[in-house]
């Protein structure tokens, strides 16, 4: 008598988990591309269709300068670089979006919610990078942990425990 346990490991739904997988993982512009274009149902703010295109069409270019300035004076030095990186897609300038919304199941067997991933690219050696960061996941992830229990609780009406 009372010697049962039971054992239940929330899983990350596909969708999402395909999303953690990537995160904060640099891409090039066409494995991006190719890669928002396979989760573009994903996509709900903006809408996924437009991001991809945008993705495809983006062009990056990086103006460099280095200016030093000596007073032989007093011998003070001041040195200045500047590296700006100007985006632009089919010819007109524009602005990547910061972040986009994801509407997708957290977990395994979990309804859709929202969830915020911050856009960055990276200019380097004339290569554009273009990655994402999923905001607040470990915090998500435990949210929806605790939602998780919360409901098996109030329908099984017995404690559960937590076990690391």
């Amino acid at each position: 008598w009372c010697q049962h346990v039971a054992h239940y490991q929330v899983r990350a739904h596909r969708r999402f988990a395909a999303w953690i997988e990537s995160n904060n993982k640099p891409m090039t512009q066409t494995h991006f591309a190719d890669w928002l274009d396979e989760r573009v149902a994903d996509v709900v703010t903006p809408p996924g269709a437009e991001m991809v295109e945008m993705v495809q069409w983006l062009e990056a270019t990086s103006q460099s300068s280095f200016k030093s300035v000596i007073n032989l004076t007093n011998g003070r030095t001041s040195f200045a670089y500047s590296d700006p990186v100007s985006l632009k897609a089919q010819g007109h300038d524009m602005e990547l979006p910061t972040a986009i919304i994801l509407k997708l199941p957290v977990i395994e067997g979990g309804p859709d919610v929202g969830v915020q991933v911050r856009l960055r690219y990276r200019l380097e050696s004339d290569k554009l990078k273009l990655f994402y960061r999923i905001s607040n996941l470990a915090a998500m992830l435990d949210e929806k942990w605790d939602e998780t229990v919360s409901l098996i609780q109030k329908r099984l009406g017995l404690p559960l425990y937590r076990v690391a």
